[in-house]
């Protein structure tokens, strides 16, 4: 049913063949989703044709004012070469003309072979007819089966979503959309930056970044944790590979500060833990610069790292991006900082949340995992029943392209998109404010720190 993404672009199958190209918003940098693209793509008259659409301020339905700069201010045609480029010209908006086509007709006598050139009144007036500015055309009637999707990735407190959003309030484009693609779960299409694949399945669900749709083998999954076994038992002698690492952790990131202070904890980290930082936030390079930079991810982080610091930018509800699926596919445990429920989205046991540990404990936690690989390489252990991938699913717009009759629209998208997501505010300073040096426990919830050393008496 549905597509595989075919390196930074992406193609649409619908009844068997691919009917378009997804490309990515270079705002973007083509991280992750490439899901997120704003290009029409449109079949025959016998498919079903779709609209992916990412509305800056300023878009709106409206003739594009590039394409038809070429029949702005024409001059009077002198010859018959000129003529044909006016009258191809003429095709791109002959529909909106009323009787383009008896208007047209003695231009097009002056084309007849043995014909004089010769500009007389009637053809001067058909030309003054003709050439009318474009910009006042009204738009192309839109097909009933059409669909328009608003996709978007970026959570609700970063500039782009707030432009993307008022703009759909000022162009009033609500009635135009008749599906949400983003990454929360209550969109219509839900558009995170990697899934999970069951290993052995022959069926992909139509949420495959949902655990929920990974039934049997989260059945068989949680039987083997439950039953103590190692990853050892699952992989053999791979599983060497996965825990023999020279250093503890790494953090990849270009964008500091962030309203997740995300930045604070990294330096709090610092004084328990040596912390490897890569990109403009660090002093470290990985070579080629990228979120999807694959050859630094396998040639580097994944060679000299058990653990990586996946921290968003955002405590949003649900909003996960490629931080979070790079070090699963590419065999590190990821140590998540963000606003979502991750047991929906991951395989437990697959992670460690910091916002369950002070930088201190977490400090020590990784550690002691560092310097036991057995118990370490049970993070891995559900690489024995799964299989992540990085970019996104496309099975659930597929269904929905192939099932949909009746064509539904949306209402005040931009206040449902500001409400679903539930973004949390984070003190300005989380663990060096004299007149607040709790601040960091309105964010951190130290107390599940305890399922792990529940013998170990020596902490603060």
């Amino acid at each position: 049913m549905g597509c595989e993404p075919d390196s930074c672009s992406m193609k649409l199958k619908v009844r068997g063949r691919c009917i378009g190209v997804v490309e990515p918003d270079v705002r973007w940098k083509t991280k992750a989703s490439e899901m997120v693209g704003r290009t029409l793509v449109e079949t025959d008259a016998n498919e079903v044709p779709i609209v992916v659409a990412n509305f800056s301020r300023e878009s709106s339905v409206r003739t594009d004012l590039e394409k038809v700069a070429a029949e702005e201010d024409l001059p009077v045609p002198t010859c018959v070469k000129e003529l044909r480029s006016f009258l191809g010209l003429c095709i791109y908006y002959q529909r909106f003309v009323k009787d383009f086509v008896t208007i047209a007709t003695p231009l097009h006598k002056l084309l007849g072979k043995r014909q004089r050139f010769a500009l007389t009144a009637e053809t001067q007036k058909a030309f003054k007819e003709l050439s009318f500015s474009p910009r006042n055309l009204p738009p192309p009637p839109r097909p009933w089966h059409q669909r328009w999707v608003w996709v978007h990735g970026e959570s609700q407190s970063s500039p782009i979503s707030q432009s993307r959003v008022h703009s759909i309030n000022v162009h009033h484009m609500d009635p135009l959309i008749n599906w949400t693609m983003t990454f929360h779960r209550e969109s219509d299409v839900l558009a995170n930056y990697g899934y999970f694949l069951s290993l052995g399945a022959s069926v992909r669900p139509l949420r495959p970044n949902l655990m929920s749709s990974h039934g049997k083998a989260m059945k068989k999954y949680l039987a083997a944790l439950k039953a103590g076994h190692t990853l050892q038992d699952v992989m053999g002698p791979a599983w060497s590979s996965f825990v023999n690492r020279p250093h503890v952790v790494a953090w990849m990131s270009s964008h500091c500060p962030t309203s997740s202070r995300r930045e604070q904890y990294v330096k709090e980290l610092q004084k328990y833990l040596p912390v490897a930082k890569y990109g403009r936030c660090g002093t470290q390079v990985c070579r080629p610069a990228g979120p999807l930079n694959e050859p630094c991810w396998r040639n580097v982080l994944s060679t000299n790292y058990s653990f990586y610091l996946s921290m968003e930018n955002s405590i949003c509800d649900d909003y996960i991006t490629e931080k979070l699926y790079n070090p699963l596919v590419f065999n590190l445990v990821p140590v998540v900082w963000g606003g979502s429920d991750y047991d929906m989205y991951l395989p437990p046991h697959s992670y460690i949340n910091a916002r369950h540990y002070h930088p201190k404990d977490l400090a020590r936690l990784l550690l002691h995992l560092q310097h036991n690989p057995v118990e370490y390489g049970r993070y891995h252990l559900w690489r024995g029943y799964f299989k992540a991938y990085v970019r996104g699913s496309l099975c659930e717009l597929c269904h929905l392209v192939h099932t949909s009759t009746t064509p539904s629209h949306h209402t005040q998208i931009a206040r449902w998109f500001v409400g679903s997501s539930m973004c949390q505010r984070v003190p300005r300073n989380l663990f060096n404010d004299p007149q607040n040096p709790d601040a960091w426990k309105v964010l951190i919830n130290s107390t599940a720190r305890n399922v792990y050393w529940p013998d170990d008496h020596t902490r603060d």
